[in-house]
């Protein structure tokens, strides 16, 4: 004889995991969802980041490979051995490459405080530098900004 009693609690026993089995699941599926989420907008923001700085390092790159405005100008200066001595920290010196814009990379510069980049002191020591910037053009010393037509015509290089 089956107990009627006992059979209603298995039912209502089996009812009742079978809905905690459920709630599990779809705890679980709102869990892997939740997820993808988080995912999706992750990965949306790193290819807009990546997107964003390809775009800017593109930008730069195209700019910097221009020829600047007195490219042959500084490259006659290093030619005929005009110098810039500096110091990274001076806003003159500052001032001076200002004047140069890209091409500045073509002149000779002189690095003369040991903090600064690729430090050449001990020559500026030589050179007799007290200030900065200070120029050597033909043998001789000049402190102070200076203008590119100053410099065009103690150099002997062409301003364009």
């Amino acid at each position: 004889m089956v107990n009627v009693a006992s059979n209603r609690h298995t039912v209502k026993q089996q009812r009742r995991e079978e809905r905690e089995r459920v709630l599990a699941q779809e705890q679980e599926a709102h869990k892997i969802h939740h997820r993808a989420r988080k995912v999706k907008k992750y990965t949306f923001w790193g290819i807009g980041i990546i997107v964003v700085v390809s775009l800017l390092v593109f930008l730069i790159s195209s700019v910097q490979s221009k020829p600047g405005p007195y490219d042959a100008f500084a490259q006659c200066l290093t030619e005929k051995g005009v110098v810039m001595y500096g110091a990274y920290w001076c806003p003159h010196c500052a001032n001076q490459k200002k004047l140069f814009g890209s091409s500045f990379k073509y002149v000779t510069y002189v690095e003369c405080d040991a903090k600064g980049p690729d430090p050449q002191p001990e020559l500026c020591l030589a050179k007799g530098v007290q200030s900065y910037p200070t120029w050597e053009i033909n043998g001789e010393t000049q402190s102070g900004e200076m203008p590119l037509p100053v410099l065009a015509e103690k150099s002997g290089c062409v301003l364009p």
